[in-house]
């Protein structure tokens, strides 16, 4: 494969120079004896600023070790080197973790062994010499309350490490290991899909036969391997749920709210907004299945395209102009950045039997240029996705003058940049279009994206709601796949039928396993950047500065301050019901055509 569509991590480190910088950052570990002593509510502004500039570097080098070894993996899944590496910068977190933390726990306010609480006036006073952290700072100390003792957080970072990671690891390589022996009806010969990307493939088949395979493929692949992944499931949500009641958090999900900067009412509101309008969804289910000729949708059928034909192969260039075009025409700084970003030859393109799938954006530290990885197989969707984690790039690069801490926005925010770069470019293919019949193939192709990212990641969140609940109470695989059935039979309503094979489909589903309650930063985000992007229309003078400042801001200002400033209110029933507005526009939009 040539070198320019593999992504170089030689700027992150190289594997002869791991070994040294896990030493030198050890030696320079020594240090937080000396800081310790330090440690007292009097310490000068510039006393300070210099420890934190130093927990600042130390978590930076951290990242590295850790990324590193991940990317690494990514595009590899069997390498035994990377997982070494992945190993070792695990431990190198923990042992790192454990010597900032008396650090971290005075600055939270917290008791520590030997130095006295830094109370709240001093802590004001401090947390000023250092603007760029002052918020996080601050916000570090709301969270005191779900901080455990020194001896306890040490406990449960090595079990993290040891358990928890290795856990979601062996998930990933069970899941590498498959290979998929595809033959649709009516086919006089099979063949065997070495990766789950070239099956998923299929899925948008213009062939009814070949979508069916497809889905039935993959799903029977899970459903015989169901008593894994539930294992690993239930030891991921009992964990999650112990640690939840441990640190005092009011629920499962308020922990990944608390540490997104969100209230639990924002998210419960974007839930129920998104359950609510569901119907507009089922209406683009019933238009798709009159075009294709049925009387009713099946979930088989879901992603299969209305042009009646496969979709035309998308050369990698065509689709990187067409992204470059769209978004320089918003912005010329967001084309220069996404350039950027390419440019360092800092994206892995292409599938592989030993990569994992799907796509991701990974920034590093402030300093390095974000690496993106794709599943790149030359159809329309995989053009979006490229212009959704280069859009991710883009924010990261605007908010690389902060520090490591600062740097990144809560996950919600998170999805700003990414869902108004996918929304430029659909947007520009939308104009493009030379015939109605062509409009309405995008539109088509967008609503199903919508409907992906909007309905279909709601009812993730719905389903791990219940999920960790009963798990906790106690249930088994078969039970669990009932209820997700059951979730499913609720999203679609009387639009769509879904075959029995369905209800394990929460077995493919990584994001629940490896990242709980993950998946509402996705309707959270598209729904957001919508009502941003409507605004910029209605006056592109003046929004295109507030835009921008958001991703400037990173994580070092309040989300709740950051969307106050364009007239956004999270918590509004409202405001949610604007994002929705636009689709619907979409869906009438389509009917018309």
């Amino acid at each position: 494969m040539s070198r320019k569509l593999n992504w170089d991590i030689s700027h992150i480190l190289t594997a002869g120079r791991f070994g040294v910088f896990i030493k030198e950052l050890k030696k320079d570990l020594v240090r937080t004896k000396k800081i310790n002593g330090k440690l007292r509510s009097g310490i000068s502004a510039a006393e300070f600023k210099s420890i934190i500039s130093y927990t600042e570097d130390i978590k930076r080098r951290v990242n590295i070790l850790s990324y590193f070894g991940l990317l690494m993996e990514a595009v590899d899944q069997k390498s035994q080197q990377a997982r070494l590496f992945k190993s070792k910068a695990g431990d190198m977190e923990v042992y790192a973790a454990k010597k900032l933390r008396k650090i971290e726990h005075w600055i939270k306010g917290k008791a520590a062994e030997g130095i006295k609480r830094l109370d709240d006036k001093n802590a004001s006073r401090l947390f000023k010499a250092a603007p760029d952290l002052t918020y996080v700072l601050k916000y570090k100390r709301k969270l005191a309350r779900h901080t455990l003792s020194e001896q306890e957080e040490d406990i449960i970072a090595n079990k993290d490490a040891a358990g928890q990671n290795a856990v979601t690891d062996l998930r990933a390589l069970i899941e590498t290991e498959f290979e998929y022996f595809f033959k649709p009806e009516g086919s006089k010969r099979g063949k065997t899909i070495k990766t789950r990307a070239g099956l998923t493939a299929y899925l948008k088949s213009s062939s009814t036969a070949e979508r069916k395979e497809a889905y039935e493929t993959l799903l029977e692949k899970y459903r015989d391997n169901l008593d894994k992944f539930f294992i690993i499931y239930q030891a991921v949500v009992k964990d999650w749920g112990y640690e939840a009641r441990l640190r005092n958090f009011k629920s499962p999900i308020s922990v990944r709210n608390k540490y997104n900067r969100v209230s639990d009412k924002a998210v419960d509101t974007v839930i129920k907004v998104c359950e609510d309008n569901r119907g507009v969804f089922h209406r683009f289910f019933k238009y798709k299945a009159a075009k294709l000729g049925k009387k009713k949708l099946s979930r088989y059928d879901l992603y299969a395209p209305l042009a009646g034909k496969a979709e035309p192969d998308i050369p990698l260039k065509e689709a990187k102009d067409t992204v470059l075009q769209s978004i320089g025409d918003f912005s010329g700084d967001f084309r220069k950045k996404a350039e950027e970003i390419i440019n360092a030859n800092h994206i892995d393109y292409m599938p592989s039997p030993v990569k994992t799938g799907g796509a991701f954006c990974a920034t590093v530290e402030p300093g390095i240029t974000p690496y993106i990885m794709l599943n790149y197989s030359g159809r329309y969707r995989d053009i979006l996705t490229l212009a959704h984690e280069l859009g991710h790039g883009i924010h990261s690069l605007y908010a690389s003058k902060h520090s490591l801490s600062a740097q990144q926005a809560p996950l919600p925010l998170a999805e700003t940049a990414s869902t108004l770069a996918e929304t430029l470019v659909f947007e520009k293919l939308y104009r493009k279009a030379g015939s109605k019949k062509e409009k309405r193939i995008l539109l088509g192709e967008k609503m199903g994206d919508l409907y992906a990212t909007v309905l279909r990641q709601n009812y993730f969140v719905k389903f791990e709601l219940e999920a960790h609940k009963k798990i906790r109470e106690g249930i088994t695989s078969s039970t669990l796949s009932d209820i997700y059935y059951k979730n499913l039979k609720d999203e679609f309503g009387h639009a769509v039928s879904v075959p029995n094979i369905f209800k394990y489909e929460w077995a493919y589903i990584p994001h629940i396993v490896n990242s709980p309650f993950y998946c509402y930063a996705y309707n959270f985000g598209e729904l957001l950047a919508f009502s941003l992007y409507s605004k910029y229309k209605t006056d592109p003078g003046k929004y295109l500065p507030k835009i921008i400042k958001i991703l400037r801001d990173g994580g070092s200002v309040s989300p709740r301050k950051v969307l106050n400033s364009v007239g956004i209110d999270m918590e509004s029933e409202k405001f949610w019901e604007t994002g929705f507005k636009i689709i619907e526009s979409w869906q009438k939009e389509i009917e018309e055509i």
